[in-house]
């Protein structure tokens, strides 16, 4: 999919390629992903419908940005210059750092400072 949508407006290996496909990574699939963890993870946590829309809101821009300042450089170097044979190995070790992260944040939320704490919106 990503590769055919960069195909339509740059030629294939070229910066603008890879560009496009990350710009596309990033922006549509991350945010979809995102709300596809946090609602699955709530529902299998037995959260009720009401806290995982409350986890949501605090926590899916925050922890796009962190996302995309995780995958923006490592998706740029698989698109652009890893060998084929080792991206599979650059994408899982990038999938354990955000599996990691993304466990942490699901049990402790995100506090930027000045705010209070997930526990606190949630009324725990």
């Amino acid at each position: 999919m990503l590769d055919r949508a960069a195909r339509s407006v740059a030629k294939c290996g070229s910066r603008r390629f890879v560009a496009t496909k990350l710009l596309l990574e990033l922006a549509v699939l991350h945010p979809i992903f995102l709300l596809a963890f946090f609602g699955s993870v709530g529902l299998a946590s037995g959260d009720e419908p009401t806290a995982i829309r409350s986890q949501i809101a605090q926590d899916l821009l925050p922890t796009l940005g962190l996302e995309w300042a995780l995958w923006a450089p490592i998706d740029g170097a698989v698109f652009a210059v890893v060998p084929v044979r080792h991206q599979v190995l650059v994408i899982n070790a990038g999938c354990f750092v955000e599996s990691v992260g993304l466990s942490f944040i699901k049990a402790n939320g995100i506090t930027l400072p000045g705010e209070h704490s997930h526990e606190d919106t949630i009324g725990l």
